[in-house]
């Protein structure tokens, strides 16, 4: 599960991370400054769910 969130983490992070977001992002879909923006507000929401959720989870669970 670790390897499939770094994943998904790491293939929003930057215009060019994987094949897809290339595409978005040379094609003129996105541009480059708004791709940075939304990337940014997903990263909060990727370090509130697998930061604060994922540790209180972990609490929960009895693994932490």
């Amino acid at each position: 599960m670790l390897l499939a969130f770094t994943g998904a983490i790491n293939a929003s992070t930057t215009h060019y991370a994987n094949g897809p977001a290339s595409i978005l992002a040379m094609t003129g879909y996105v541009k480059q400054n708004e791709w940075w923006k939304m990337n940014f507000v997903l990263g909060i929401i990727y370090i509130l769910i697998f930061g604060i959720v994922g540790t209180l989870w972990m609490k929960v669970i009895g693994v932490c």
